[in-house]
């Protein structure tokens, strides 16, 4: 096999695998949104990406996460959820609240920096496009 074939072989499984497991498209999308922090692989991180898949495929309506800050909370519900999920539903439409409008913002954006990443866009074939009028 050509190096280009193996790479390119290498390239599908990753997205596959990512396009199943919520988990493991954090840890291929986290150096977008955090390239100076390095992932750290964690059961409980992998437990609330668990139960994120769950509410996404509708096999439980409800989920209470608690847990320390900087956990990763936010980042896996307010960040990673939504792209991931939009790869399941690209109908799927989202809304987040916060006590503070500056952590909406935040993570919104960062939200969008996955979905136009070049990452995101070549390795999903993902066809569609942030609205100019709402791209801010």
């Amino acid at each position: 096999m050509r190096p280009e074939q193996a790479k390119e072989e290498e390239c599908i499984l990753a997205a596959e695998l990512c396009r199943e497991s919520l988990y493991d498209f954090v840890k291929h999308a986290w150096p977008i949104v955090f390239p100076r922090h390095e992932f750290l692989d964690s059961w409980f991180a992998g437990c609330i990406c668990e139960h994120l898949q769950a509410l996404t495929r509708l096999e439980i309506r409800k989920l209470l996460i608690n847990c320390p800050p900087r956990h990763g909370k936010s980042s896996l519900v307010s960040v990673f959820w939504m792209p991931w999920a939009w790869l399941q539903d690209p109908t799927s439409q989202w809304l987040f609240a916060s006590y503070d409008l500056s952590l909406c913002e935040r993570d919104s954006m960062r939200s969008r920096d996955i979905v136009r990443s070049r990452w995101y866009q070549e390795t999903f074939d993902y066809p569609f496009a942030m609205r100019m009028d709402t791209d801010a």
